[in-house]
């Protein structure tokens, strides 16, 4: 009982996303950009013939820096470039936590969407997914969502994610179940968040 008061304290305000890269979500995104910004294609690099890994990395790098919109045009371009349905998914999951860095939560959605439709398997999208449904208070679908993350990986921030939502559903049991078996499996997830909420892992 006391653990379950302890951990309820502990992590009730925070949801915890998986990524590609690790860092934290800045409190605050700073970008104002249209809201359709993510889901057009990048000029950058168009007909260069810059392979998809480098624009890749390049997304990579823009990111780390904060620059939302560079990032997002340069995944876009690599997602036209890549053939192979993994590859893609992978890039429209960090697509997707680009979105959601610039708290264009609909769009982060819709990205996510698609890279569970390139790849059943990419467990981090399933949970992103339930982030981003989390994220508009749609916590009953953000429960499905986590669920089919757990089905393919048993990490502890799909457990603390999945508490989450159950708590927002005022299912105090089930979310004290999983928040006690995402401490489990990481003694140390809930001091790895930042204060929006939102902890980018890898």
């Amino acid at each position: 009982m006391v653990l379950s008061r302890c951990l309820m304290r502990r992590v009730l305000p925070w949801i915890v996303v998986l990524l590609a890269a690790s860092w934290v979500v800045p409190a605050c995104a700073q970008n104002e950009t249209s809201p359709t910004v993510l889901l057009k294609t990048a000029e950058t690099d168009r007909n260069s013939g810059t392979p998809a890994a480098e624009l890749e990395r390049r997304g990579d790098e823009a990111r780390a820096l904060k620059n939302l919109v560079g990032a997002a045009n340069y995944y876009r371009e690599a997602i036209e470039k890549t053939r192979f349905r993994p590859q893609k998914a992978a890039l429209y999951n960090k697509l997707g936590i680009t979105a959601l860095l610039l708290q264009r939560y609909p769009e982060a959605q819709k990205l996510f969407e698609r890279a569970v439709g390139s790849d059943k398997k990419l467990a981090e999208a399933y949970n992103n997914l339930g982030a981003s449904l989390y994220l508009q208070k749609k916590y009953g679908k953000a429960i499905g969502e986590y669920h089919r993350a757990l089905k393919l990986s048993d990490e502890s921030s799909f457990h603390s994610n999945l508490g989450a939502a159950y708590f927002m559903e005022r299912k105090f049991g089930p979310a004290t179940d999983e928040y006690r078996r995402a401490f489990e499996l990481d003694p140390g997830i809930f001091d790895r968040t930042s204060q929006t909420g939102i902890a980018a892992q890898l």
